[in-house]
């Protein structure tokens, strides 16, 4: 070459080296940037890789020793080996985390750690001065990391993993630009700008299309964040549903169990009727009703006869059958809205009519002791050969002669004691009326 065609054409390398260097600087600096953003450490890897590869091949064209260390050129040859067994360090902490091989293939990055960990010991001979000891371990081992790596990401990239086949493409277009750099250095291809520089172009197209890679890979992990976000935001909800119908459950066996209680304080357990507790509640309630009213008042007392012979004669687990069924008659007969049933002990029942004089209340109870009588329960200790009752009624307008509940029970058990004198199975009334 004349003067001026060498100056031109250092000057135009120059100029393509200075755009190479300033793009990936610029690309190196936003991965940087990237990652303290981010947190993810694909970047910071980038980051590695990116500056491994600046200071090989700054050093590799001679820029290191003709701008940095231009005194030093046993440093330069030590740096360039240096460089090259760093290169592959970043290499394998970039490509084991962008593939994801620590889930995906765990056994290979294993390996891919052993085969850099040689690789870099294969280079601490430059400290000795040993440059051909070191290529001849790391030529090799470099071409069978090149290779593995390059079948590594074939094999994941034919499991349709996207991320894989940039890589591969990637990975690619480095491999050829490198293996046609070492060719024309070999002299098997001739010199040309393609050839001289198939090394950065590789370089270049490579880590373009890696930050492309970065950038689908930070998608990924955004569309897996958002989905592991939904699905414990579902799970938080699938849950939260569960404790609310169990809540809700174990409310409504509370109430359950509360209106039970209440059920078993109001009324009695065998029968199921208003025990005594509630008769002199309700009785007394009634009583002011009725008064403020101005209606009379029916109640009557009815007890069964001659109960304690049938439970010598059947047993008392007969005459507790006797009580449940009278307890369904009784229910059977008086329904209406006020009518309200007790047992008071025993055999002794009380029943409030809801009727407007003592003739209905008189009807009411003789349709029942009918119907009681036509159940034709045995008992032969009885002068009726059936289970029968007796019944007291009173008809209260004067509530001067009954004030109280226990006033009204004792007229009604006063009547009711005489129709069991009167031969029993009958009613018996008594008229409380206010005196002219």
């Amino acid at each position: 070459m004349d003067d001026v065609s060498f100056l031109e054409r250092t000057q135009g390398e120059l100029m393509a080296y200075s755009l190479l260097y300033g793009g990936l600087l610029a690309l190196l600096i936003y991965n940087l940037l990237t990652f303290i953003a981010t947190r993810e450490r694909a970047f910071l890897h980038s980051v590695l890789y990116l500056g491994a590869f600046l200071l090989f091949n700054f050093t590799l064209r001679g820029f290191g020793y003709q701008f940095l260390w231009p005194e030093w050129p046993r440093f330069n040859q030590q740096m360039l080996l240096l460089s090259a067994g760093l290169l592959y360090g970043a290499l394998t902490l970039f490509s084991i985390d962008y593939l994801n091989l620590r889930q995906q293939a765990p056994r290979l990055a294993r390996l891919f750690a052993w085969l850099t960990g040689l690789i870099l010991l294969s280079v601490l001979p430059v400290f000795a001065d040993r440059f051909a000891w070191v290529l001849r371990a790391l030529v090799p081992l470099g071409i069978v990391y090149a290779l593995l790596l390059l079948g590594t990401a074939i094999w994941l990239g034919h499991r349709r993993d996207s991320l894989a086949r940039v890589f591969l493409v990637a990975w690619g277009g480095l491999l050829v630009g490198s293996v046609v750099y070492c060719l024309r250095l070999g002299g098997f291809v001739p010199y040309g700008i393609v050839s001289e520089y198939a090394l950065e172009l590789g370089a270049a197209f490579g880590f373009l299309l890696l930050a492309f890679g970065l950038a689908c890979k930070i998608s990924r992990l955004k569309r897996a964040k958002l989905a592991a976000e939904r699905e414990t935001y579902e799970l938080q909800r699938s849950l939260s549903q569960q404790l609310e119908t169990q809540v809700n459950e174990r409310t409504q066996e509370l109430e359950e169990a509360n209106q039970r209680l209440a059920a078993m304080v109001r009324t009695d357990p065998l029968t199921g009727l208003l025990n005594r507790r509630q008769f002199e509640t309700l009785l007394s309630e009634e009583i002011l009703r009725h008064q403020r009213d101005d209606k009379p008042l029916l109640f009557a007392m009815m007890d069964i006869d001659d109960f304690k012979l049938f439970n010598d004669t059947y047993g008392h687990q007969a005459g507790d059958e006797v009580l449940i069924e009278v307890s369904k008659l009784l229910r059977a007969h008086f329904r209406r809205a006020g009518d309200r049933l007790f047992r008071l002990g025993g055999e002794e029942f009380g029943i409030l009519l809801e009727a407007d004089s003592l003739e209905a209340g008189q009807f009411a109870l003789e349709r029942f002791r009918h119907s009681l009588q036509q159940l034709q329960i045995p008992h032969k200790k009885s002068r009726h050969g059936v289970v029968t009752a007796s019944f007291g009624l009173v008809c209260c307008s004067d509530y001067r002669q009954a004030p109280s509940a226990m006033a009204l029970y004792r007229q009604a058990d006063q009547a009711m004691y005489e129709a069991k004198e009167l031969s029993r199975n009958r009613v018996v009334t008594r008229s409380l009326l206010e005196k002219a």
